[in-house]
């Protein structure tokens, strides 16, 4: 499971395509694919770039050092593990593609640097 710095967020869509892609003996339901895409449209408006990359099930995974936090994406949720000294803060955030992402999920999202 490997993560990958994105430069960019036109980076980020194509590392998606290619972790889908290369998960073909394992393929991804449709629902985390369609969740992943509507993560990144309001991610890429409100967010820094995160690194991106499989997750432990056929999933896909954001994350940022600052704050250390990681969002893993679902058919039919997103997990948001918050990292502490000594221990980790696990949010399980329910959603279903094409409803708003729920400000539970996009309320403490790393700010997007002003351009």
């Amino acid at each position: 499971m490997s993560v990958t710095q994105a430069p960019s967020w036109p980076f980020v869509e194509a590392e998606i395509d290619r972790i889908i892609t290369d998960s073909a003996e394992e393929p991804f339901d449709a629902d985390i694919v369609a969740n992943a895409r509507e993560f990144v449209r309001f991610a890429r408006e409100h967010c820094s770039v995160p690194e991106v990359g499989r997750g432990y099930l056929p999933t896909v995974r954001f994350s940022w050092s600052m704050p250390s936090l990681e969002i893993e994406v679902f058919a039919d949720r997103f997990e948001i593990y918050r990292f502490h000294d000594r221990r980790t803060d696990i949010t399980e955030v329910r959603h279903a593609p094409g409803n708003p992402l729920p400000s539970e999920l996009t309320s403490d999202l790393p700010k997007r640097n002003a351009d």
